[in-house]
């Protein structure tokens, strides 16, 4: 597995990207990768056409509307294939499952089972060249039990090459907002780049479930909290609770979604040239709102 910290388009749980890299290599404002992690329950869902090199990368917890095999024209994994050019479509895809593992309630098998129905029903013809899901990302460790071998990966938007992906140190902007998202916002997946703008855009949804119970679950500890809020509280990641716990204080900090979003969503434009001093992070530092 790798660390990726440079050009990255990153995914957020309930969420999509399609990208395609301009043929200008002038242009500094590209992403060498798309990818997500944290998929322990979850899976990502890796797309690419060979014949333009366009990828779409996207994260499936097994909401409603995600995945629906009989009536596979109206899920956000159809949208995720639409959004391909037809020419690509006919000519075919080449897929990656990587995230989802043996847990004790079977959610990560049913999202696989779901997403693998879905592409037998879609008239397109999709190459699965990676498999790393279910039985086959599983572990047994002590004291633990089941737990995910992977629970990141990213596909290279000019190789095609699939990385399996440790920690991603840049995750783009707005985290606590994206977590919020997939707790609290619609159950499909929600495209959040646009190919042509190359911006990012977030939202509007209605986080207002959470604005009673945000003060209570900050004074959980980080044990209780993952019982909380996680399907997996036993493999979770290092950001987790983290993330969690900066959701949380978001919604604190500001508990009137409507007067937060005023109707409109929030649009972030990519610009690779903003750096940060040597040895520090900085995620979304290279993204500028407009």
């Amino acid at each position: 597995t790798q660390i990726l910290n440079k050009r990255i388009l990153y995914v957020f749980q309930k969420e999509y990207a399609t990208y395609i890299k301009p043929n200008n290599e002038n242009n500094l404002n590209t992403f060498d990768w798309v990818g997500s992690g944290g998929a322990t329950t979850c899976v990502i869902v890796l797309l690419r056409s060979d014949i333009s090199g366009r990828v779409s990368v996207g994260h499936f917890d097994g909401s409603k509307n995600q995945i629906t095999p009989m009536t596979p024209n109206n899920c956000s994994l159809s949208q995720m294939i639409r959004s391909f050019t037809e020419e690509e479509q006919n000519q075919g895809l080449r897929g990656h499952l990587v995230g989802g593992y043996s847990d004790s309630n079977g959610t990560g098998r049913s999202i696989v089972r779901n997403i693998l129905e879905a592409f037998c029903l879609s008239n397109v013809n999709i190459h699965l060249e990676t498999f790393l899901t279910d039985s086959f990302n599983t572990e047994t460790k002590p004291k633990i039990g089941p737990s995910p071998i992977a629970q990141g990966a990213a596909i290279h938007t000019q190789t095609g090459a699939v990385t399996l992906v440790s920690h991603f140190t840049n995750r783009g902007p707005e985290i606590p907002l994206r977590v919020l998202n997939s707790f609290l916002g619609p159950h499909h997946l929600q495209n959040v780049f646009d190919n042509h703008t190359h911006h990012l855009t977030i939202g509007p949804f209605n986080y207002t479930p959470w604005t009673q119970e945000a003060s209570y679950l900050l004074n959980c500890s980080d044990q209780q909290l993952l019982q909380q809020t996680s399907t997996s509280p036993l493999v979770e990641g290092p950001n987790f609770v983290k993330d969690t716990r900066m959701a949380l204080c978001f919604v604190v900090k500001n508990p009137n979604c409507k007067n937060f979003f005023k109707g409109m969503p929030i649009v972030y434009e990519y610009n690779s040239t903003t750096t940060t001093p040597e040895g520090q992070e900085e995620e979304g530092v290279n993204w500028c709102r407009l």
